[in-house]
Parts: C-alpha cells; sequence; structure tokens
C-alpha cells in the first residue's frame, strides 16, 4: 500500500460509509493514520465498518445522520468536530438510485428523493462544512460523482444522472477559495456500474 504522510492526523468525514466507495475510502484513510466520521443512516453497517478500523488500531466513529436532512446534517458535521477536535476533509461519497426507469413511468417522489440524495446531500454537508474547514490549512472537499453524470446511460436512472450532473457542475463552486480559507474541492466521477447503490435510495427515502 502507498504511504501518504499528508494525511497522518487528519480528521475527514466520509458520507455512504456503511459499504461500499465509502466504507473503502475510510479503511483506507484510516490506514494512513486519519481520523475518520462514517456518516450513514445505516447505524449497524457504519458501526460495523467504525469497528473494524478501531480493531485494526485506527481512529474511527460512526454517526448516524439521513443526509438529505438540513437537521440531520447540522448534528453531525458539529459531532465530528467534537469527537475527534477538527475536520480537514469531507469526502461526499453517499448516493445511489433504487431502479431503472424512464421519465413517464418513475413517480415524483422518487425523483425527489433521488435527487435529494445524490445533490441536495452533497450542498447540506458542504456548506455546514466549510466554516470548520475554513480552519484547517489543508481543507479538502472531495465529492464523488458517476459517468453517469457526463454521458446518458440506458442502464441507469434519470434522476440519478441529472443529480450526478449537478454534483459535477457545482463541484466548481467550492473548489474556489472561501474567505481567507484556502480549502479546495474536486470531483471523482467512477465509472458508471450496477451495483448494491441501487437499492439504498429506499433506506435514505
Amino acid at each position: 500500500m502507498a504511504h501518504y504522510p499528508e494525511l497522518s492526523g487528519r480528521v475527514a468525514l466520509i458520507t455512504g460509509a456503511a459499504q461500499g466507495i465509502g466504507a473503502e475510502t475510510a479503511r483506507l484513510f484510516a490506514a494512513q493514520d486519519a481520523s475518520v466520521a462514517l456518516v450513514d443512516i445505516d447505524q449497524a453497517g457504519a458501526a460495523a465498518v467504525a469497528a473494524a478500523i478501531s480493531a485494526n488500531k485506527g481512529r474511527a466513529a460512526a454517526i448516524t445522520a439521513n443526509i438529505t436532512d438540513a437537521a440531520a446534517v447540522a448534528d453531525a458535521v458539529p459531532a465530528t468536530v467534537k469527537q475527534f477536535g477538527g475536520l480537514d476533509i469531507v469526502i461526499n461519497c453517499a448516493g445511489g438510485y433504487g431502479r431503472l426507469a424512464t421519465v413517464e413511468d418513475m413517480p415524483i417522489d422518487e425523483w425527489d428523493n433521488t435527487v435529494a440524495l445524490n445533490l441536495r446531500s452533497v450542498f447540506l454537508i458542504c456548506k455546514t462544512a466549510i466554516p470548520h474547514l475554513k480552519k484547517s490549512k489543508a481543507g479538502r472537499i472531495i465529492n464523488v460523482a458517476s459517468i453517469s453524470g457526463r454521458t446518458v446511460h440506458a442502464a441507469s436512472s434519470p434522476a440519478y444522472g441529472a443529480a450526478k450532473a449537478g454534483v459535477i457542475h457545482a463541484d466548481a463552486v467550492p473548489r474556489l477559495p472561501v474567505g481567507t480559507g484556502q480549502h479546495h474541492g474536486q470531483c471523482s466521477r467512477p465509472h458508471h456500474h450496477a451495483h448494491a447503490a441501487r437499492g439504498r435510495i429506499a433506506q435514505r427515502s
């Protein structure tokens, strides 16, 4: 495993960390001596990942939150700061969609829930975290998007693709320095594939 000494002692908040990309990101950051807050609505899943990290002498805390809810996010971010003494890195991994669909047959609430999970949550986390990141000399925001945000796929969800396109576009805003801070953002676009994230929209609605 490559070694990244710049991560040592940093505090990272990772959404969607109960499974998939989020969980693996938490494990990798912890292995680099970063403290990780695993923010997810799946309490048991996040707790299991945090326990495994702690068993390997890492520093991890599971924080249960519905990140589409402003009040829940307003609690989760300060909880991370209180637990670890600050915040240096935010990684928005949470996302997914319920099923393949067309615009015509997609219920309005399914569209709203998918956009909330994949786009609204990124806005809420970034908005709440930025004041804390401005206090860090190494503040970073990493938003995980999808190739579906750039290319239309038949095997996808129109709401998911639209939301991920929004993440890619909106990512340019937090990338710019805010106030006197020098925090920056970047957007990762993993290749689209059908995976366990499809079913997660139901857990977060």
